[in-house]
């Protein structure tokens, strides 16, 4: 799919009310008052553990795949929207991923969410 097609479909998709959309240069296609935009990232020693895990793969492997898919992600990003990969200034909410607060973590996007008035109090 070309960027513009994404771009279309994101954009329509946020016009018909709160949704999630997880990469894409979303943050770059949705006007900042209507949007939340978190990065979430991990620790390389937890990242590399990961990867092994999910595909079965040396660390060594792991390693050079993470590195590679990073780069593609930051050039992508980049290209496309007006702001730098990663940086926290490129993004309303940064945060570490850590298994044990994911759950915590849902809480503080959502306490974000109702900050926007995106969400009822449930």
């Amino acid at each position: 799919m070309t960027f513009n097609a994404e771009k279309e479909v994101i954009e329509k998709i946020a016009k018909q009310g709160p949704c999630v959309i997880i990469g894409r240069c979303a943050a770059s296609m949705i006007p900042k008052e209507n949007r939340l935009s978190v990065f979430i990232y991990s620790d390389k020693e937890s990242t590399v553990k990961r990867v092994m895990k999910r595909n079965q793969i040396s660390e060594k492997e792991a390693v050079h795949r993470i590195k590679h898919m990073n780069r593609m992600r930051k050039h992508f990003y980049e290209f496309y929207s007006e702001t730098e990969w990663g940086q926290s200034e490129s993004y309303d909410m940064v945060l570490i991923f850590r298994e044990l607060f994911v759950f915590l973590y849902l809480h503080v996007i959502i306490d974000g969410l109702r900050g926007m008035g995106e969400m009822e109090n449930e």
